[in-house]
């Protein structure tokens, strides 16, 4: 049987992948930078996600569809433009950069 916090996780991220079907991108977003928050503060200065120590595969996998989809949910609000409005924490700065790095491969 799955842990409980397990199974909260699996229930959070299925209501985000709701969310962003059902076109609310503004909450789907939200989350997703949220997880951006939680594995990237105080990584600012490192390289890629693949040289970031204290990352697993898992994590850097999870990272890379995070910004993926991000990326894509951006360009279905203005595009490039509509990042500004989602840096708005110290902690979302230090990796506003990696999201304008993914826009081109992604999109």
């Amino acid at each position: 049987m799955r842990e409980p916090i397990c199974l909260l996780r699996t229930f959070a991220v299925h209501a985000r992948l709701v969310a962003l079907q059902q076109g609310r991108l503004d909450e789907a977003l939200n989350s997703f930078f949220g997880v951006l928050d939680l594995k990237l503060a105080g990584r600012a200065s490192e390289g890629g996600l693949d040289t970031m120590t204290g990352l697993t595969r898992a994590d850097r996998e999870l990272l890379d569809d995070t910004f993926r989809v991000s990326s894509l949910s951006l360009e279905n609000l203005q595009g490039a433009d509509s990042i500004a409005a989602y840096m708005t924490t110290p902690v979302r700065h230090q990796y506003e950069f990696r999201v304008y790095r993914s826009w081109p491969t992604c999109i």
